[in-house]
């Protein structure tokens, strides 16, 4: 049975009196998903936020926000 992963960085969130934004989750999230794959038994590990890096043919995560919806989308599922 194969294996995925949604690895999910946040650092910016929208009520910053709340929660300020962080300065580690993108880069540590970043560090588990190259574990991840690096164990050799993940068809695919997925990244949120994320861009792609041409020059090395993949997506890492960057420091941002996620939506809901995208989450959803990521997991490959739909509100209803």
């Amino acid at each position: 049975m194969a294996r995925y992963a949604l690895v999910i960085g946040i650092n910016d969130y929208d009520n910053r009196n709340f929660l300020p934004s962080l300065s580690k989750p993108a880069k540590d999230a970043e560090a588990v998903a190259k574990f991840l794959e690096n164990t050799g038994t993940f068809a695919n590990v997925e990244r949120l936020p994320n861009r792609w890096i041409a020059a090395e043919k993949r997506y890492e995560v960057v420091p941002g926000k996620v939506t809901g919806n995208e989450v959803l989308q990521a997991l490959g599922t739909s509100k209803k």
